[in-house]
């Protein structure tokens, strides 16, 4: 028997889902929680698909996403599809007049992405990206911190196991590349030191980068890494150090690091970014110029370390 027990909901945002992977599964269980989860689709996989009716027995199947898309009692949303396809997929939601939730990274390249924002303004709809970081509590704790002392270094890095399925760049640089551009704006110079396939592509990769006069930023994953996962940001400031490691914060100083996590305020990541896109849904106003902005800078960021040719 599902644990997913729906209540009435007639005043809140009515969602259908593109996608039922394991992410599409977590994002399942969110907007069921906070939403009203009308209805799903997905291809192949029959079944996941049996396992998804069976955890969520309300939401409704629909045979393709163009059925899903026309259904006008649907007012928004998530895509959680394979990474190329997220252009695609969101554009066809705009078109439909849907506001939009679309796993990172929205497109590839900038001019795909202006043309996603073109029609969310269009049609004044949300276009919202799933870069999930942004709202963990550390980070927010963080971006406090600094936010009148500018940067000068930061250290991204990201060890791990797993996610073999698209690009290492596409599927985790492209958080922290958001995380930078939340924190500092525009990356210049992005170039590739390293990069290795080893299970799947782009396993290993470490890419450098520069921002505003002098500063330097460094981006490294290894998702072939077999010991405890580790995602870790260090930032550096004219007179200040500061490491984010997984659900930790510490402040160097004295030679060692201290630990002030416990100044974090704590919060659950996936849950507060679902509420903040069903809150801009709920809003009389829809597109925002802030959408699309970091999804620019991730553009801008695969254009120079993967053109093409690449």
């Amino acid at each position: 028997m599902s644990t997913h027990k729906r209540e009435s909901r007639e005043n809140t945002v009515s969602v259908g889902l593109i996608g039922i992977g394991p992410w599409g599964m977590k994002l399942a269980s969110r907007f069921d929680a906070q939403a009203n989860l009308r209805g799903f689709t997905a291809k192949g996989n029959a079944e996941r698909v049996e396992i998804f009716k069976k955890e969520f027995p309300s939401v409704t199947h629909y045979s393709s996403t163009e059925a899903l898309l026309e259904d006008t009692s649907i007012q928004a949303v998530v895509i959680a599809t394979p990474i190329e396809t997220h252009f695609e997929m969101a554009r066809l939601a705009l078109n439909h007049g849907k506001h939009v939730f679309v796993e990172k990274p929205a497109a590839l390249d900038q001019t795909s992405v202006r043309e996603l924002i073109g029609l969310a303004q269009k049609h004044n709809r949300v276009l919202f990206t799933g870069y999930t970081f942004l709202y963990h509590p550390v980070y927010k704790h963080l971006r406090e911190l600094i936010k009148d002392t500018p940067p000068q270094r930061i250290i991204f890095s990201w060890q791990k196991l797993g996610s073999f399925r698209e690009s290492g760049i596409l599927n985790l640089i492209c958080h922290d590349v958001a995380l930078f551009a939340d924190l500092v704006g525009e990356l210049r110079g992005s170039h590739i030191f390293f990069r290795a396939d080893i299970i799947g592509k782009d396993d290993i990769a470490q890419i450098g980068s520069s921002f505003g006069t002098a500063g330097s930023a460094l981006f490294t994953i290894n998702r072939v890494f077999p010991g405890i996962p580790t995602k870790s940001v260090v930032v550096m400031t004219d007179s200040e150090t500061y490491v984010w490691e997984n659900d930790a914060l510490y402040k160097a100083s004295d030679g060692s690091l201290h630990d002030i996590t416990e100044k974090v305020i704590a919060s659950q990541p996936l849950e507060q970014e679902c509420s903040h896109f069903l809150e801009r849904v709920a809003e009389d106003t829809y597109w925002s110029r802030s959408d699309g902005v970091h999804d620019m800078e991730v553009a801008r960021f695969f254009e120079e370390v993967m053109p093409p040719s690449a």
